[in-house]
This record gives C-alpha cells, sequence and structure tokens, in this order.
C-alpha cells in the first residue's frame, strides 16, 4: 500500500507550483486574448493550452488523492487538522486577508446592501477561520464550535458566489470570469467536505481531491481579479486551503491500524 503520509508536504508544493503555471497562462491569456472593445479572440493556443492543463492538472489532482480512502477518518476535526504553529500562522494570515477583502468589497462596492451583507458575512467567516485554526493549534473546542465555524466559511463562499454571479451574469465574454467561477465552486465544495470532518461525515479523498482542485483554480484566477478585495479573497482561499493540506495526508490512520 502506498502511505500516502509520505507525500504530505509535497501535496501542497506540487499544487502551487501547478497553479502558478496556470496562473502565468491566465496573464498571457489576459493581456493577447483581449480585444479594445472587451471580445475574446477565438481559438488562441494561450486559450486551448490553459484550459488542456487545467483539465490535465484536476485529473491528477484526482488520481493523486483517491488512496485516501484506504485511510481511517475516525478522528476529530481538531486531530484531523493538527499541524503545528506553521498551519495556524498562515490560517489567521488568510483571516486577516478576508476580513480586509471584506471591508475593501464594501468600500469599492458603493456600500449597497449587498456589498454590505458580504462585509458581514466575510467577517463571521474570518473569525471562524482564525477560531478553528486556534482551536486545533491549542486543542480545545468541542464538535459542535468546530461545526458551527464550518459552517459559517461555507455560507461565506456560497454568498461570494452568487454575488460574482448576480454581477457578471450581463457579462457575455464567458472568458472573463470562467476560472473565477471555477474557484468558487470548487472552493465551496472543498470547505463543505472539511466541515463533513466537524459533523461526523468525513470524506477524506473528496476533501483533498477539492482542496487541491480549488487551491489550483484559486491561483490561476489571481491575474483577472477585478479588484483588491477580490484579489485577497482568493488568496486567503489558496493559504487556507494550502495549510491543512500536510496535516489532511499525514494525520490519517490505515483503516487496518
Amino acid at each position: 500500500m502506498i502511505d500516502i503520509r509520505k507525500k504530505k508536504v509535497l501535496t501542497p508544493v506540487l499544487t502551487v507550483l501547478l497553479g502558478a503555471i496556470g496562473a502565468v497562462l491566465r496573464k498571457i491569456e489576459l493581456d493577447t486574448v483581449f480585444e479594445p472593445s472587451g471580445l475574446a479572440k477565438e481559438g488562441q493556443p494561450v486559450t486551448i493550452a490553459l484550459a488542456i492543463f487545467s483539465a490535465v492538472a484536476a485529473l491528477y489532482f484526482i488520481f493523486s488523492s483517491v488512496d485516501l480512502k484506504k485511510l481511517s477518518a475516525e478522528e476529530s476535526y481538531n486531530e484531523v487538522f493538527a499541524g503545528g504553529i506553521v498551519p495556524f500562522l498562515l490560517s489567521a494570515i488568510a483571516a486577516a486577508g478576508i476580513a480586509a477583502g471584506s471591508a475593501l468589497y464594501f468600500m469599492n462596492g458603493g456600500e449597497t446592501l449587498l456589498s454590505g451583507s458580504l462585509m458581514l458575512v466575510g467577517a463571521a467567516a474570518a473569525v471562524s477561520v482564525f477560531a478553528l485554526a486556534y482551536g486545533v493549534y491549542k486543542k480545545r473546542g468541542d464538535v459542535k464550535t468546530a461545526a458551527a465555524f464550518s459552517t459559517l466559511i461555507v455560507i461565506f463562499v456560497c454568498f461570494w458566489m452568487v454575488l460574482e454571479y448576480k454581477f457578471r451574469s450581463a457579462d457575455p465574454v464567458l472568458l472573463d470570469y470562467v476560472y473565477d467561477f471555477l474557484a468558487l465552486c470548487s472552493a465551496a465544495l472543498a470547505f463543505y467536505y472539511k466541515a463533513g470532518f466537524a459533523f461526523g461525515k468525513p470524506k477524506p479523498a473528496n476533501t483533498m481531491i477539492f482542496s487541491r482542485v480549488s487551491l489550483y483554480f484559486c491561483i490561476v484566477a489571481v491575474p483577472g481579479a477585478s479588484g483588491t478585495a477580490q484579489l485577497f479573497y482568493f488568496l486567503s482561499m489558496a493559504v487556507i486551503l494550502a495549510a491543512d493540506m500536510p496535516a489532511l495526508a499525514g494525520n490519517l490512520k490505515c483503516k487496518t491500524e
């Protein structure tokens, strides 16, 4: 049997590396494919290359994570994601990024009811990210608390996705925002499956697959971020997902143990 725990450090590193390559291709695409009118040229090599590269990366994430099905997920949320001081510090930085992005979203969004709502939900998510990381680091907090905080993070991602759809739905150029929504959809699934550990419904393989897919697309989406707030959001999501991957890959036990 392949011991996936030996790859726990390489898991986020390889995902980030692939995401960085995708981000470079996305930057080239944004600089060369779009006309002054805003329309995109069809059949451009860089567009095709990025689409193929992303599909291959997603397949790699799927097939390289299936071994997690052989591991037991009976441990508590704190035990599964326990990783020491580094993941805690990274999560704290990500929480600050979400809070800052939420404030900027409100200020740059015309201070409307919707942008104000996202700011509040984002603030709750920032607190949740920090509280979850602190509870894991200090080995404190019960299952109900972890479940509540995990749910708030999922709500934040879903609400952000709904608002992005509302703002982008009138844009006829799908290439403008396709990678943004791939990042958001996969992030919603990644955090949903992560929350499953707090609800007693762990799915280790699905959690790792969608965490890696989302990390990849969050990085790819960075060059096309529509503003500083969105940039902070994508980077923060990427940091959270990368921080927890080594623990997820290393703390689960073989079912025969």
